[in-house]
C-alpha cells in the first residue's frame, strides 16, 4: 500500500445507476454526502443516509451503496489505514474509523455544521490534488485532523471507545495485531493468553463484533495485501503468496479466488490493463 496517508480522494456529481455488488477494501473511508441521498447496507444492516451527513467505514467493512436519489454530490475519502493511526493526532480521533464494536451509528446527520464541514473538506481536497512537491509536509494530517477534531465537537460519542465493553477493547487490538502481522501463522492459544482471556471467549467476542471470524479476517487481511503487490510489482505470484504468510500456491489461489472473485493472475492483468 502506497506511503501515503490518503489513498484516494473524489469528489462526483454522477448518480449510481445500479447497485453496486458487496465489498470491502484495506482502507478506512469516509464519505460527505453534499446533496441527494444513498443507501448503505453495512454488515447486512440497510441505512438511509441524506445529505448533509457523513458515513464512516473501517477496512475490511463489508458495505453496499447505491444513490437513491437523482442528483448525489459526494466526497469519498479513503485512508491508508497504517498511515492513518500514525498521523492522525490526537489518537482518539482514529476511534472512528478504527473501533466500529456493535451499535456503532456509521451515519451521522451534520445538518448543524454542514458549511464547516463542507469548507474543510474542500480544503484537505485542493491540498490533496496538489503536485506532492506543492504540498505542505503533512498537511494533508493536520487539515484531516482538524476536520476530524470538529465532527468530534459536535458528536463526541462516534469517537468514544471508553464507553464500550473490555470485549470491544480486545477485539479492537486484535484486528490491528492481525492487520500488522498477517504474514505471520495464527496462534489462538498464544494470541489469547497476550490478552488475558481463553481461546473461547476471543473467538466468540471477535465473531461477535466484526462478524467474522478469526481466521477470515487473517485471510482478508492476507488477499488484501496480495491484491495491492499483484497491482504495484513485478515480483511473481508465488513470491507474492509467501509474502502474504501462503506457503502453498494452491491454497493462496484458492483462497485469492474466493475472496477476489479471480485468480491472482486474472487481478494483475485487469489491474495494469485500467
Amino acid at each position: 500500500m502506497s506511503e501515503s496517508l490518503i489513498a484516494d480522494f473524489k469528489f462526483s456529481e454522477a448518480p449510481l445507476h445500479a447497485e453496486q455488488d458487496q465489498h470491502k477494501h484495506n482502507v478506512y473511508q469516509m464519505f460527505y454526502i453534499v446533496e441527494g441521498s444513498m443507501s448503505c447496507e453495512i454488515a447486512g444492516e440497510r441505512i438511509a443516509c441524506a445529505a448533509p451527513c457523513l458515513v464512516f467505514l473501517g477496512n475490511y467493512e463489508p458495505h453496499i451503496i447505491r444513490s437513491t436519489s437523482e442528483r448525489y454530490v459526494r466526497y469519498v475519502l479513503s485512508l491508508n489505514p497504517y498511515q492513518a493511526n500514525r498521523l492522525i493526532q490526537p489518537k482518539a480521533l482514529q476511534s472512528v474509523f478504527s473501533f466500529h464494536p456493535v451499535g456503532f451509528s456509521h451515519v451521522l446527520d451534520v445538518s448543524p455544521i454542514a458549511s464547516s464541514v463542507r469548507m474543510r473538506m474542500e480544503e484537505l481536497y485542493r491540498e490533496w490534488s496538489l503536485p506532492r512537491e506543492n504540498q505542505l509536509p503533512e498537511g494533508e494530517a493536520l487539515l484531516l485532523s482538524s476536520l476530524l477534531y470538529q465532527i468530534r465537537q459536535f458528536s463526541p460519542t462516534h469517537f468514544t471507545i471508553k464507553a464500550f465493553g473490555a470485549a470491544d477493547i480486545i477485539v479492537s487490538s486484535v484486528r490491528k495485531e492481525l492487520e500488522c502481522n498477517f504474514s505471520r501463522r495464527l496462534d489462538l492459544d498464544e494470541l489469547a493468553s497476550r490478552h488475558h482471556v481463553s481461546r473461547y471467549y476471543l473467538t466468540h467476542c471477535f465473531k461477535r463484533v466484526t462478524g467474522y471470524s478469526l481466521k477470515e479476517y487473517l485471510m482478508l487481511c492476507r488477499i488484501s495485501f496480495a491484491c495491492e503487490r499483484l497491482g504495484d510489482s513485478t515480483r511473481t505470484v508465488g513470491d507474492i503468496a509467501e509474502e502474504t504468510g501462503f506457503h502453498d500456491m494452491s491454497n493462496f489461489a484458492r483462497t485469492f479466488k474466493k475472496i477476489v472473485g479471480m485468480t491472482p493472475s486474472e487481478f494483475r492483468k485487469i489491474t495494469r490493463q485500467g
